[in-house]
């Protein structure tokens, strides 16, 4: 029962979203605006961890397309809150300096703006790729446990091909 209840939401939020013409609508691209959307709303963070062509770009680019609040063109999205996202596309040579000005851009615009009607977002693309000596993706530790008992009040997605340490991928 809880797989025919969880398919019938998925194919309702799907309905109630704009997908660009000659997208495949496939199970994994469901679950990834699903969940893309969900702990975007929930400041949870949430990692997506596919080959490449699994939707998780299209996942996130599609929530950030629809997720406008009250200026969504469907119904659905206005009654939730605005995802404002703030991209960072990682590379071998990303540096925690730039992962943590991403962050506090996030932080300082959810701070300006009604929570309840605006969620920031940070979007890391391809968080597999900071090569693991640098340590460029530690300082996540500090913005998604929290610091001095608070976490950052903005969302988090990353998207990896591969599997991220264990360290990482707990928070």
């Amino acid at each position: 029962e809880f797989m025919s209840v969880l398919d019938c939401t998925l194919t309702t939020l799907i309905s109630e979203t704009q997908i660009p013409d000659g997208i495949a609508i496939t199970d994994g691209l469901k679950e990834n605006i699903f969940m893309t959307l969900i702990c975007s709303l929930s400041c949870t963070p949430l990692v997506i961890i596919g080959p490449p062509g699994s939707s998780k770009t299209l996942s996130v680019n599609i929530i950030d397309y629809n997720a406008k609040g009250d200026q969504s063109q469907k119904r659905f999205y206005r009654q939730l809150s605005k995802v404002d996202t703030f991209h960072y596309q990682c590379s071998r040579t990303s540096t925690s300096k730039e992962v943590s000005s991403v962050f506090e851009k996030a932080i300082d615009r959810q701070a300006t703006v009604d929570s309840q009607k605006h969620k920031c977002l940070v979007f890391m693309d391809e968080a597999g790729l900071p090569e693991e000596a640098k340590e460029s993706l530690k300082v996540l530790h500090y913005y998604l446990e929290g610091h001095m008992s608070t976490k950052a009040n903005v969302g988090f997605v990353a998207i990896t091909n591969h599997v991220l340490d264990a360290a990482k991928s707990n928070r």
